[in-house]
């Protein structure tokens, strides 16, 4: 296995943040890397886009490179991205994760997640 692998998340999954949806999917993938638990990464497109503001924090990733933030409401740098992921990890662009543990609440196919427990590949 290399250091990062994706797998589709077969599963309709859904967030929540300050009682609104965040994002809605069917199409999420989960990122692999090393020891970390799976992080569930989800299209842009299927954000709500109102909701995301765009922020000029960044952080630098040596295995998948650049990473842009979004901010949602008074939830600074939740969201972020890589928009020029390095060579192997071309998959991410278009692609976003968040702050698990600081949405409001996850469903999978309908029913209620744990967090972080109940995450896709946490348990």
């Amino acid at each position: 296995m290399s250091y990062i692998e994706e797998t589709d998340y077969t599963k309709h999954l859904r967030a929540e943040l300050d009682g609104e949806p965040l994002f809605d999917t069917t199409r999420a993938k989960l990122l692999h890397e090393g020891t970390y638990p799976p992080v569930p990464y989800i299209p842009l497109e299927d954000f709500n886009q109102e909701r995301l503001q765009r922020t000029d924090h960044s952080t630098h990733c040596p295995h998948k490179g650049d990473a842009s933030y979004w901010s949602v409401g008074e939830h600074a740098n939740i969201v972020w991205g890589y928009e020029s992921p390095k060579e192997g990890v071309e998959w991410l662009k278009g692609y976003a994760a968040v702050y698990a543990d600081k949405m409001d609440g996850w469903t999978a196919d309908g029913e209620p997640l744990t967090v972080p427990a109940g995450l896709p590949g946490r348990n």
